[in-house]
């Protein structure tokens, strides 16, 4: 019987019950302790290949995920490959209530037609990761001058035999070429090995949120 149900529309709604279910627990928790102001939801939207799945033909299972910040799969779509993730974007987010929430994605799925969709049609903001597939904005962000920009945020975490600092600057970018977009971010890391000793630093994406630092847009 399974093999006959369309698979979009079982996780689609499958997605939807979870959200329900997380949602109320969320709100039972809540007390009179609780901030007054609503925590913003984030949702991450990334693709990924489903270990172990394989397919008649040998071709492994890839899915791409909105994933919010508690853990919840709000939605998922089978893609044939990964260049598909593209247009697969607006179908996966198109029935989400994304009031309000943070968007966040890879370079692969940093397009125009995204931003303008998440900001003007679903009432979001985003997070977009920048490569060199966008040769002319992407030279504007990472050369801006950003040993003048004061450090926003240090976090330093340990596990899995390495121990990780992330070193975040954020500044406000008027005129940039890109849909909404206000702000750029970047990320330096310095990850160490605990068993060898050794230490490497990398520069992180730059990323084109479209808001000031830790608020609305």
């Amino acid at each position: 019987m399974l093999q006959h149900i369309d698979g979009d529309a079982l996780d689609e709604a499958i997605g939807s019950w979870l959200t329900a279910r997380a949602d109320d627990s969320r709100a039972a928790g809540q007390d009179e302790h609780s901030p007054s102001r609503p925590v913003r939801a984030a949702v991450a939207v990334d693709g990924k290949s489903v270990r172990g799945a394989v397919r008649a033909d040998g071709r492994r299972v890839h899915l791409l995920s909105a994933l919010r910040g508690d853990g919840v799969v709000l939605a998922q779509r089978e893609v044939d490959a990964k260049s598909n993730e593209i247009t697969a974007f607006r179908p996966l987010l198109d029935p989400l209530d994304l009031t309000g929430a943070v968007v966040t994605f890879d370079a692969l799925l940093t397009q125009t037609d995204h931003a303008r969709f998440l900001v003007e049609e679903k009432d979001a903001h985003y997070i977009a990761v920048l490569k060199g597939n966008h040769p002319t904005l992407h030279p504007l962000v990472k050369n801006l001058p950003w040993k003048e920009v004061p450090l926003m945020d240090r976090t330093r975490t340990a596990a899995h035999g390495r121990d990780e600092i992330r070193r975040l600057k954020a500044v406000t970018v008027p005129g940039l070429p890109f849909p909404h977009a206000d702000q750029a971010l970047q990320i330096v890391r310095r990850r160490g090995t605990v068993r060898t000793g050794k230490v490497t630093l990398e520069r992180l994406r730059d990323h084109q949120p479209d808001g000031p630092p830790g608020g609305t847009r």
